[in-house]
């Protein structure tokens, strides 16, 4: 008998798990930000992570080596990429609730083919 591959659909404009949990790895969720939100300092440790920006903007801050920090403004629409053990933060910058999706990964590194 054949295998049947187990399929999910999530709604994305509430927050929320979007991928099932049984996936190779692969986790996502949906997340709103209110005015003023922020998603506070964390690192996503030996996992990359896709940020993709779906209502709003909101401001990617990255904390580089010796404390250093950068910015990056992002619309709806746009998506960015963060390599593994990046310590970053998100934070809302629209005066309305803003909307992202993050999916996670295991980063190119540590895949076993």
């Amino acid at each position: 008998m054949a295998s049947r591959a187990s399929t999910a659909t999530r709604r994305f404009d509430r927050p929320g798990r979007l991928i099932p949990r049984p996936t190779g790895g692969l986790k996502a969720r949906s997340v709103v930000l209110a005015d003023g939100g922020v998603m506070d300092w964390h690192s996503t440790h030996e996992r990359e992570e896709l940020i993709l920006v779906l209502q709003g903007s909101v401001k990617i801050q990255i904390q580089g080596a010796k404390g250093a920090k950068r910015s990056l403004l992002l619309a709806a629409g746009k998506s960015f990429f963060l390599p593994a053990q990046t310590v970053h933060r998100v934070v809302n910058a629209a005066r309305k609730p803003s909307r992202y999706v993050y999916v996670t990964g295991p980063s190119a590194g540590n895949n076993r083919a």
